[in-house]
């Protein structure tokens, strides 16, 4: 009961409204740099099934990305 009149206030009204509105616009807009799908997508892939590209600033060779910031990306593409 005290969350459900919680969830009345007009701050949680606008707060879930513009939540919504974002999660909306992100999944309606489109990738509009190779960049975002190369760097993070594809490895993102490669965790995930195993195959697929690993780009050059991922490998061991070069190591100039680390994984810290795609693998939370994998795990919650398991989900």
């Amino acid at each position: 009961s005290n969350l459900s009149e919680s969830l009345k206030s007009p701050w949680s009204i606008l707060a879930i409204l513009l939540i919504s509105y974002r999660i909306k616009t992100a999944n309606l807009s489109p990738i509009t740099d190779c960049d975002e799908v190369f760097n993070y997508w594809e490895p993102v892939h490669f965790l995930h099934y195993g195959t697929g590209l690993q780009t050059w600033e991922y490998a061991n060779e070069y190591a100039l990305r680390t994984y810290a910031y795609i693998l939370p990306m994998s795990f919650l593409s398991r989900i």
